[in-house]
């Protein structure tokens, strides 16, 4: 940025104290994170090295990026400056600046540290899905050994959480290890929990909300009362004050004797019917609304009646709590001890691993329980200047701790000298993965607002928003200054949180746009079509936007974000969109084991495993590869309806000593012949390769990634294809189960609803309307943003867990009653769960403000205004009105984002047209008279699909044409050509032996100790080159090899035999000078030409000749000319020269040559192949 704001400038300049920058959304966080670290490593006055510095993001990409930006930061200064020695150093040991995530940091620690702990150098890093594999075993065969030596422990257990089987038992304790473990050095707080359940804590809360009801009733009494006597309703009046009786009564009991003593009370109590009204005294808005109101009231207080076994037992059940986890903290501690040393033996390290053992290291336990620095973390603190952490309030409490102990005189209490925090606590959004927004809060509040003539650790606040325009920033202002409090959402929003305006547009008509649409109808797709038509109808008319200058140009479709708040209705959006003309770019629902490609795939190996599995065999026969029809599938089944597919197909083909019961020259004989061919072929392979080398054997034999390339996002199931390759190797590694084992381990994780890690999609920006959810919007920007189905409910699942856990509230269970055969909820798990409702409410709406914020030019948000709509909206307005705003009680009852939105659009001043929907009558006072529109939303008929118009077309019988074809489908091929093969690849051609390829396995003696073969090897370097980007590969090698790994080019197996100083040399050869001054490069060229074409000559022209066969093969690159052609081959041969090369390969690229000159039309200039072995180039010819 060329100018600073003073906030901004304070940021950038704070030195010699820990710093907490609270950085709203759009602030321009991430440019004042780099200028201050440009100016750290740049000042010559208070020198710090560049490897003395640690910097951590949320991701690998933000740390790529900030490492790019602070080398071109230091190149230009270097520019500026070619004598200065300090800023050479300091970009010369950038590559050792410690610039990562918190994981890669944590890693590179232990790694230096190793002689301190019993992992070994060498140790591998576990995803996601092994360390689960790791899991399932060792709690397994724990839980068995549990069985033997424990047998009434885990009877106690299983009388608690057990059914049929002891999967809720496994499952319980694998979710608890998750949650408990998160905790820094967990056992301490184990130990507390006795604690808890011994105190009356989870009882005297549990009566603090039953107070908080109770009054809650009495108000509404008391409103319903005076609303009755102004409508002079005698009998409504009596009833209410009957009512006012009954709870005054049931608060005496509670307040002079007990719950029980009011629950006896209430039981007792019978409530009086609605009263009827005369004809002429009716008001039926008023009545319903009381009856509406009083109701609540009522079911509050019989609610009360079922309560009573709950609180009267809660003693008793604290007791359980504290016997059951007794016996589970045992059984946590025990399992993750045994998983550790599993791990070990495996030399394996998670990623949770990582902080813990990070934590080993800097710190320990004393005698007494305290957390105190080791003297090893005293020395480890001592390296570091300066700590960085960026998104600082997506940090678990592991990592807080982390950072307390890494910084210079800090410790498990408290924070260092020098620490920067950036982060913003209303952009929190991952409680999911144990994100802790408390950290954040907790030390905003204990730094004292800068001062610059101060030196104690200090809270800058960054609120000028450069992203939004005016309209957007005070559209979020109101929505959150009305319903976002400490108490629901965790902070109050007020002016110290308001986004500022800093940024400036072209006039236009930017007003966040309100459109209502009835979803009364049950039509899944009514807002996506409206927001469709919305999206046509904007391009249509050339709605102008800025451009990167600021000037209008007309919108494109990839101005426009969908955000949705989960991907359930992608594929409704996207055919929607799709029906108006519109791309579109969005995430796959379908995850990545259901996707097509990958099920496919995996049926092929269960038929391999198991050729009886029918489903699996159906869905691989009647798949893209083998293209068996319905019919063909109907004419199998019918051989024997009782038998086996498999078995039928081997009966129609003659496998088993009988005739075949299919005519041999039919298309079903011949496709099913091959297919039964190669399965067994397959079949007999699996018994000598591995897993990871099975998948390459079908992906080579049936061709698939070429199938699948004929699909609707190709690159992408490509990707995945390539990725299943590292997962089966991981799987090979950890367990080594084969076929089956892997295909009962994807079993297993498809039952508990896990899932892989997809493929990310192409890294090119296309052309299309982006549909995203709200997680995957953070970090994003778009002109026009649409919030969509925001009535989406909030999800409860965690209110169905067998348990609440809470690092605050300890843990409360959902016991059973052996007896009564019911599940029931305690007083310890009802304290927590309102506990962890309140945290979720508080992240929803966290969620919310990411998605509004992530809106450049304008928003759009879509309402529904059904009759369901309308009467909470009417309960709102009514609440709203009475309490003159919006309470955190009212805002914490909401069900849905839309609840917020319509809250805070009911008092607003513009928005009569949706209280006119709403029926809402109320004279509210209005605060903010900013600018929004509204509209009744409806599709855009003149963009209904183009089947509705086009009139069917007829067609007459043409007796010529049927002819023709019956001609075509009874020609019969002359084979007498068969024994001449009809399709060669270039080196079948140039090879001087006629040596056969044989389906064998390298034996084990020969593999290198599982390293790659030179082949392998060989291939991995040619996928490098054919996808990597040359610019971003100048910039930084494993930045560009991570990217490549990550949108599955290369598997990270690959990406090992990749190595840095063979692609140096290459970067710096005189090829590669041709390569930048190319006008046009061409990688990996597939060709298919005919033999006939080539004019070939030699022993090679005499043997096919008067042939029509084909020639194909790969060329590694083609560098276009302006009249003419070089043709480049790479090669990884191991020779004593260059030169060998040319005389090995000449007559590989002379065919290669005279292919070329036929697809391109131009003369090849020359031939050169790029030795990597010898780090040079040799010309051909």
């Amino acid at each position: 940025m060329s100018e600073w704001t003073l906030q901004q400038q304070d940021a950038i300049d704070a030195r010699g104290r820990s710093i907490i920058v609270s950085a709203a959304a759009g602030s321009g966080k991430t440019s004042v994170l780099i200028e201050r670290l440009i100016r750290i490593i740049s000042d010559r006055e208070n020198p710090v090295n560049i490897e003395n510095m640690v910097v951590v993001t949320f991701t690998n990409a933000a740390a790529a990026e900030m490492k790019q930006r602070l080398s071109m930061a230091l190149s230009r200064k270097l520019a500026e400056n070619p004598s200065d020695r300090w800023l050479a150093r300091q970009h010369a040991f950038l590559g050792m600046a410690s610039i990562s995530t918190i994981h890669s940091f944590c890693f590179n620690l232990i790694r230096d540290n190793i002689t301190h702990l019993s992992l070994s150098a060498d140790f591998r890093i576990l995803d996601e899905a092994e360390e689960g594999l790791f899991s399932d075993t060792v709690l397994k065969s724990l839980i068995e050994e549990m069985y033997d030596k424990h047998p009434e422990d885990m009877k106690l257990l299983c009388d608690n959480f057990c059914t049929n089987n002891d999967s809720l038992l496994f499952n319980l304790i694998l979710s608890l290890h998750k949650n408990v473990s998160a905790i820094p050095f967990y056992e301490n707080w184990l130990k507390k929990l006795d604690g808890f359940y011994d105190s009356t804590m989870y009882e005297d809360m549990y009566m603090s909300g039953i107070k908080a009801k109770l009054s809650s009733c009495r108000e509404n009494l008391g409103e319903l009362i005076r609303i009755a006597e102004g409508l002079d309703e005698i009998k409504l009046c009596e009833m209410l004050d009957e009512d006012m009786n009954i709870l005054n009564k049931a608060s005496e009991h509670f307040e002079k004797g007990s719950f029980a003593d009011m629950a006896d009370y209430l039981m007792t109590v019978k409530f009086k019917s609605f009263p009827a009204t005369k004809k002429d005294k009716i008001y039926p808005e008023e009545r319903e609304y009381i009856r509406s109101k009083r109701t609540s009231v009522k079911e509050i207080l019989q609610g009360f009646q079922k309560l009573k076994s709950i609180v009267v037992n809660v003693k008793d059940d604290c007791q359980r709590h504290k016997n059951i986890m007794h016996i589970l903290s045992k059984l946590i501690k025990e399992y993750d001890k045994r998983l550790f040393e599993y791990k070990t033996e495996k030399n394996a390290v998670g990623f949770d691993d990582a902080e813990q053992i990070t934590l080993q290291l800097l710190a320990q336990c004393d005698e007494n329980g305290n957390i105190v620095k080791s003297l090893l973390g005293e020395e480890i603190s001592q390296n570091y200047d300066i700590i960085l952490v960026d998104e600082f309030q997506d940090s678990n409490d592991r990592q807080d701790m982390i950072f307390r102990l890494l910084s210079r005189n800090g410790n498990a209490e408290s924070y260092g000298n020098n620490l920067f925090f950036v982060g913003d606590v209303k952009q929190s959004i991952y409680r999911f993965r144990q994100a802790n927004p408390d950290n954040f809060i907790n030390v905003a509040k204990m730094f004292a607002p800068y001062k610059k003539d101060d030196s104690s650790n200090a809270c800058i606040k960054l609120s000028r928003n450069f992203r939004s325009s005016p309209q957007v920033i005070d559209f979020v202002n109101y929505v959150f200054r009305n319903i976002m409090s400490e108490k629901t959402g965790d902070i109050n929003y007020d002016e110290d949180e308001f986004l500022v305006n800093g940024s400036s547009f072209f006039e236009y008509d930017r007003d966040t746009h309100i459109m209502l649409v009835d979803k009364s109808q049950d039509s899944e797709d009514a807002e996506s079509l409206c927001i469709a038509s919305k999206i046509r109808e904007m391009i249509d008319n050339g709605v102008p936007v800025s451009d990167r200058d600021g000037k209008p140009r007309p919108c494109e479709m990839k101005d426009f974000c969908i955000l949705l708040r989960n991907k359930k209705m992608n594929n409704v959006y996207e055919e929607s969109l799709r029906k108006y003309g519109l791309e579109v770019n969005c995430e796959d629902v379908s995850g990545y084991l259901k996707s097509r490609e990958i099920s496919v795939l995996l049926n092929i190996l269960r038929i391999i495993d198991n050729p009886l599995h029918d489903i699996a065999l159906s869905s691989v026969m009647m798949s893209p590869m083998f293209m068996f029809t319905a019919d063909d599938m109907a004419q199998l089944r019918l051989i024997n309806k009782k038998a086996k597919l498999y078995n039928n197909l081997s009966a129609a083909l003659g496998k088993a000593d009988k005739p075949p019961l299919l005519d041999t020259e039919s298309m079903l004989y011949q496709n099913g012949e091959k297919f039964y061919n190669l399965i067994a072929e397959l079949r007999l392979a699996a018994s000598f390769y591995t897993l990871s080398e099975m998948i390459q054997i079908i992906y080579d034999r049936t061709d698939f990634m070429s199938v699948v390339g004929l699909y609707k996002d190709a690159d992408r199931k490509r990707a995945n294809l390539r990725i299943l390759l590292e997962y089966a190797n991981s799987y090979e590694s950890a367990s080594g189960g084969g076929i089956g084992g892997f295909i009962r381990y994807i079993d297993r994780i498809s039952e508990s609803k896990g899932d892989f890690k997809s493929a990310g999609g192409s890294s090119s920006t296309q052309n299309s309307v982006s549909i995203k959810t709200m997680h995957k919007s953070k970090g994003l920007e778009f002109p026009f943003v649409f919030i969509a189905e925001s009535d989406t409910a909030f999800s409860k699942q965690d209110e169905r867990k067998p348990y609440q856990f809470s690092s605050d509230m300890g843990i409360g269970m959902r016991l059973q009653n052996k007896e009564k055969y019911e599940r029931f909820k305690t007083v310890p798990y009802e304290v927590i769960n309102s506990y962890n409702k309140n945290k979720a409410i508080g992240e929803e709406m966290r969620i919310m403000y990411v998605a509004l914020t992530r809106a450049k030019e304008r928003l759009f948000i879509t309402l529904d205004i059904s009759e369901k709509a309308a009467r909470k909206a009417v309960e709102y307005s009514e609440d709203i009105y009475k309490n003159s705003g919006i309470t955190p009680e009212l805002a914490g009852s909401a069900d849905s984002m839309s609840d917020w939105l319509v809250m805070a659009l009911i008092s607003h001043p513009k928005a009569a047209m949706l209280r006119e929907h709403f029926g809402i009558y109320e004279s509210f006072r209005y605060n903010d008279n900013f600018n929004l529109s509204f509209e009744k939303a409806e599709p855009y008929e003149n963009y209904q699909e183009i089947t509705d118009s086009t009139p069917e077309e007829k067609y007459e019988f043409d007796e010529s044409a049927a002819q023709k074809l019956r001609e075509a489908f009874d020609f019969r091929y002359d084979d007498s050509l068969v024994k001449v093969t009809s399709k060669l690849s270039v080196s079948d051609i140039s090879k001087n032996d006629d040596t056969q390829l044989l389906l064998l396995k390298r034996p084990d003696f020969a593999s290198d100790n599982g390293e790659m073969s030179a082949a392998e090897k060989g291939t991995a370097l040619h996928s490098f080159l054919q996808f990597a980007d040359f610019n971003r590969l100048e910039q930084d090698f494993e930045a560009e090899k991570d990217c490549m790994i990550k949108y599955g080019h290369i598997t990270k197996k690959q990406g090992t035999a990749v190595k840095k100083e063979d692609i140096d040399a290459f970067l710096i050869s005189d090829l590669y000078s041709e390569i930048k001054n190319a006008s046009k490069i061409i990688r990996e060229r597939k060709f298919l030409v005919s033999i006939e074409d080539l004019e070939l000559d030699d022993e090679f022209g005499t043997l096919y000749e008067g042939t029509d066969g084909m020639i194909g093969g790969i060329m590694d690159m083609i560098i276009e000319k302006d009249d003419s052609v070089i043709l480049v081959d790479y090669k990884t041969d191991k020779v004593e020269k260059a030169s060998q090369l040319a005389d090995r390969y000449r007559k590989q690229l002379l065919l290669y040559k005279k292919a070329l000159e036929i697809i391109q039309k131009k003369p090849v200039q020359s031939a050169m192949i790029y030795s990597f072995f010898k780090k040079e180039s040799v010309k051909v010819f």
